[in-house]
C-alpha cells in the first residue's frame, strides 16, 4: 500500500535527521570542526519549492509574497534541515484550529532572511532564552520523537555558515 511506504519514508528521513544530528553533536563536543560546503542559491527561490511540497509533506504551510533576496552562499542541505526543523516544530506546537504556518523570505543588510512563522500560541517569553539548548523540551509535548535536539542543532548549521538562528517574541 501507498500509504504505508510513505509514512516509511518520512519515518526514515526522521532517523537519518536524527543521526545526523546525533553526529554533530558529538563533533561539536569534541571540538573538531564541521563542513559546510557552500553553493550560491536564492533563499526565495529554495523556499518556493517547500511551499510547492508542503502538501506532500502533509503541512499546513502559506507563503506570504516572498521578496527576492540577493543569493546567499551556503550549505543547500544544511539550509534545508534548518528550515524542515522549524517547519516541524512550528507544526508540532500549533493546533489545528490554528492559521497555517507562514513561510517568508527576505534581504537586510546584505544577508538572507527565512522567517517561519507560527500564529498559533506563542512561546512564552520566559522559555524563549531556553529552547536551543541541547535537550531542551516542552514538558507535554515530549515524546519519543521530540528529543529536544533539532533547534540546537538547527542554530549550529546556521552558524556554521556564518548565520544566526532566533526566535523573536509574539507582539500580538
Amino acid at each position: 500500500e501507498m500509504r504505508g511506504t510513505e509514512e516509511d519514508l518520512l519515518r526514515l528521513r526522521h532517523v537519518r535527521r536524527i543521526a545526523t544530528a546525533m553526529e554533530v553533536i558529538d563533533k561539536l563536543r569534541s571540538g573538531e570542526a564541521l563542513d559546510a560546503s557552500s553553493a550560491s542559491f536564492e533563499l526565495s527561490n529554495f523556499c518556493k519549492v517547500w511551499i510547492a511540497n508542503a502538501d506532500e509533506k502533509y503541512l499546513p504551510l502559506e507563503a506570504r509574497p516572498l521578496q527576492p533576496s540577493a543569493p546567499v552562499c551556503g550549505s543547500v542541505e544544511l539550509t534545508d534541515m534548518i528550515i524542515d526543523n522549524l517547519i516541524s516544530n512550528a507544526n508540532r506546537y500549533r493546533h489545528p484550529e490554528d492559521a497555517p504556518i507562514i513561510l517568508e523570505t527576505d534581504a537586510e543588510g546584505g544577508f538572507g532572511i527565512v522567517r517561519v512563522i507560527n500564529p498559533g500560541s506563542p512561546i512564552p517569553d520566559d522559555r524563549i532564552p531556553y529552547i536551543f539548548a541541547l535537550n531542551y523540551s516542552d514538558g507535554p509535548k515530549r515524546t519519543k520523537q521530540n528529543k529536544g535536539i533539532g533547534l540546537f542543532i538547527s542554530r549550529h548549521y546556521a552558524e556554521l555558515m556564518n548565520g544566526t538562528l532566533d526566535v523573536l517574541p509574539s507582539t500580538s
